[in-house]
């Protein structure tokens, strides 16, 4: 372990019935935004770095597949920041039964990265997206422990 890494000793786990867990440094709490359709968690890093999540239907009602992860988190990044040359991808970390995942990640033009991922339960009819924005310098010592733990329930 770096000595620029947070000890996993010192985060706390986040449980969200129903939805999701995740582990954050301690002493963080998620923030309510967009009449409690999101969860944004303020990060120790630069001003404003912040994981948010949120759970959203899928559209028109369909059954979640990996055609439809994959084009919601492709439209995530192109039509909703700006991020014109994504890369997509399953997360190497991630490997949880009856759930599809991708990531994406990219650089929009102010040179801030953007990471996303987007759960669903294979036949569900539900999402959770995950992201953050910021600074490369923000990337190993919170960003990528958080994403890691990650655990999506995604109850229907």
């Amino acid at each position: 372990m770096s000595n620029d890494v947070v000890p996993k000793d010192c985060w706390e786990s986040h449980c969200y019935e129903g939805f999701f867990s995740i582990d954050l440094p301690f002493g963080i709490r998620p923030e309510q935004e967009d009449d409690g359709a999101t969860l944004t968690f303020p990060l120790p890093t630069a001003s404003r770095s912040e994981v948010i999540a949120g759970v959203f239907p899928t559209p028109s009602n369909e059954a979640v597949s990996p055609l439809v992860i994959r084009s919601e988190i492709e439209r995530f990044m192109t039509h909703c920041v700006g991020v014109d040359k994504a890369s997509f991808e399953t997360p190497a970390d991630f490997d949880k039964e009856g759930f599809i995942v991708y990531q994406a990640v990219g650089i929009d033009v102010s040179d801030r990265w953007w990471i996303a991922r987007l759960y669903g339960r294979r036949g569900g009819h539900s999402m959770l997206l995950v992201h953050w924005v910021g600074k490369e310098s923000d990337l190993q010592k919170h960003v990528l422990p958080v994403f890691i733990s990650i655990d999506p329930v995604l109850s229907e």
